[in-house]
């Protein structure tokens, strides 16, 4: 008899192996094997696609498998906003690495499904990428306000498609070579309002603020002061000389409709007044009615998430 069973996308093997499982309570006998046919992925956008079938190694060669026979699994209703847990810290979780603490994870991803969360903070990306997913996934159809650090594209794409996300901080250390550099994001379908961004490549920069223009109305950014070029060709220096600020070309080609923008500093060399002052004006040109603030110069109060 070919049963079904329905796995976490992170607690998945690779499709088209054969993967050893050791069930509690089994009978003693033949080793039990799965064989992968299909990945299934937990989520909250459309219909499931996989199966994963198992049963005996020797049974799965002598009967095969007929996927015409096999019955769609049920799955829960998505949660409920009303009854949602109000927030859940991943801090410690989300740093584990892949295959430890399992029962923990699997146990996080139920609560998940079963009641869903408005607010997560410290969703690290890097250590459990697939879990971490996971938690987007089961989350998305309740989430208003989110943390995330070092995202792939799957991890701002599962962002993307959530219906009632109002407020995000991103952080990534991705290098400008990363496959995010090149990540065009579609039309975001929520009404994200708040967004504290610092280290996107300045591409996946540019696609995330374009896709959420609609709605955007706060918008906390890492900016550098702009560079000044020296006499020296390929040298950079602080100083009055042909400043080079591409925030100002990026920032142009978003159609914002920003109330507020706040430019946070980070600097080893000083805080070059002249040109920061400088970059605010341009600012405001390309963005009237916006109130733009340099967080340093103006002494804005410290508002990452």
């Amino acid at each position: 008899m070919l049963d079904l069973v329905e796995f976490p996308k992170s607690c998945l093997p690779p499709s088209g192996t054969n993967t050893v499982f050791c069930f509690p309570g089994a009978p003693a006998g033949p080793t039990a094997r799965i064989s992968v046919k299909k990945a299934f992925c937990i989520n909250n956008f459309g219909p499931r696609e996989p199966l994963l079938k198992f049963g005996t190694h020797a049974n799965l060669e002598a009967v095969g498998v007929q996927e015409e026979d096999a019955e769609e699994p049920q799955f829960a209703a998505r949660p409920s906003a009303q009854g949602c847990i109000e927030e859940l810290d991943l801090n410690d979780l989300c740093r584990v690495e892949p295959g430890e603490s399992l029962e923990e994870k699997v146990a996080t991803l139920k609560r998940l499904q079963q009641l869903g969360v408005r607010r997560l903070n410290n969703v690290w990306c890097n250590a459990d990428s697939s879990w971490a997913l996971d938690v987007l996934c089961c989350a998305a159809s309740t989430l208003e306000e989110v943390c995330i650090f070092d995202p792939s594209e799957e991890h701002l794409l599962a962002v993307q498609g959530m219906p009632r996300l109002r407020r995000m901080r991103v952080s990534s250390r991705a290098p400008r070579s990363s496959p995010l550099s090149t990540l065009v994001l579609p039309k975001a379908q929520g009404g994200l309002k708040w967004l504290s961004v610092a280290g996107l490549p300045r591409p996946t920069l540019l696609s995330l603020l374009q896709a959420l223009s609609a709605s955007l109305e706060v918008l906390i950014l890492e900016a550098e002061l702009p560079s000044v070029r020296s006499s020296v060709p390929g040298e950079c220096h602080s100083g009055p000389r042909e400043p080079v600020d591409d925030l100002i070309d990026l920032l142009a080609q978003c159609d914002l409709r920003l109330s507020r923008l706040v430019l946070r500093r980070y600097t080893s060399k000083g805080h070059w007044q002249k040109g920061c002052r400088a970059q605010v004006a341009a600012l405001r040109l390309i963005l009237p009615g916006t109130e733009v603030q340099c967080q340093k110069c103006a002494k804005v109060p410290s508002e990452l998430f």
